[in-house]
Order: C-alpha cells, then sequence, then structure tokens
C-alpha cells in the first residue's frame, strides 16, 4: 500500500497544552509540520470539526480519534498529539484523552484509513495492557512506547 506519509517524528506532538478538543486539533494543525504543509489547511481543519460535532470521536480509555474524510485532502495524513494532563473531549466514557490521533483522507483512501484505523486499535492492544488506570501512572513510559509503535506504524504503510 502506497502512502505520502513522512516516517518521522514530525507527525507527533508530545505535549498537547490544549484542554479543549476544539483547541487540540487546531493545536495539532500549528505544530505538526506535515498539516502546516497543507495547502488547504482551514478547510481540512473545518472537516474534522464538522465531524466532531455530528458525534464525538473521543472513544473512551484516553483515546480520540478525529477523522475527516474530503475531497480537499490531496494525500492521507495521520498525526498523533499526546497530552500528558488530558483533553476535555466529550469521550463516550466521559474522561479526558491522552492520545489524540488525527486521520484527514481523500475518498479514493479509504481503504488505507481503514487499515490505520486497525493499526491504532493493535497500537492500543500493544502499548496498553488490561490494567490502563495502573499505566497510567507510567505515562511517560507508555507515551514512549506508543510513539514507537507509531512510527512502526507510518514505515509499514509507506
Amino acid at each position: 500500500m502506497k502512502t505520502n506519509f513522512k516516517n518521522n517524528s514530525n507527525s507527533i506532538v508530545k505535549d498537547i497544552k490544549s484542554h479543549n478538543k476544539f483547541k487540540a486539533i487546531d493545536e495539532l494543525f500549528t505544530r505538526v509540520p506535515l498539516l502546516m504543509e497543507l495547502d488547504n489547511q482551514n478547510k481540512l481543519k473545518q472537516e474534522v470539526y464538522k465531524r466532531e460535532m455530528i458525534q464525538t470521536t473521543g472513544l473512551g480509555n484516553g483515546i480520540a480519534i478525529a477523522h475527516a474524510r474530503c475531497k480537499e485532502a490531496r494525500k492521507l495524513v495521520f498525526v498523533l498529539g499526546i497530552s500528558y494532563d488530558g483533553v476535555n473531549y466529550d469521550s463516550m466514557d466521559g474522561e479526558p484523552v491522552h492520545f489524540l490521533f488525527m486521520v484527514i483522507h481523500p475518498p479514493e483512501y479509504q481503504e488505507q484509513y481503514i487499515h490505520i484505523l486497525s493499526a491504532i486499535g493493535k497500537m492500543f492492544c500493544k502499548c496498553i495492557k488490561p490494567n490502563y488506570n495502573e499505566l497510567m501512572k507510567k505515562f511517560n513510559n507508555i507515551s514512549q512506547e506508543l510513539c514507537c509503535e507509531f512510527t512502526k506504524v507510518i514505515s509499514k504503510l509507506n
């Protein structure tokens, strides 16, 4: 599967400061070089917002997968933001989000998008074992391991 990923840590923000989901999304757009390079950044950001207003993408257990499919996206973009304090994301379990993934893709990349969702699930099965609360106490270790797994996923998609 050929994609337009950049295989480097420039698609990871390890210290999201925002505590509101829309501000956290804004922060990714202003801090991730891959997103900053996009020609139609405002339109893509609006599509992500629009999706969030339909229903939260905060899945629970500290995970959110903000996403948008739109024809203005010229390539598939996959980024990760990590918040140590947590983002109030209106998650399904009511808990803050610590791992904010964002996927933006054109309609013709739907299959790759599905593969990314699968990879995110596998990353969390591998990195976050059954006892989530205990592991959150070791947040720095989890974040490092997750960043390594994220980089591996991107490598496999190239």
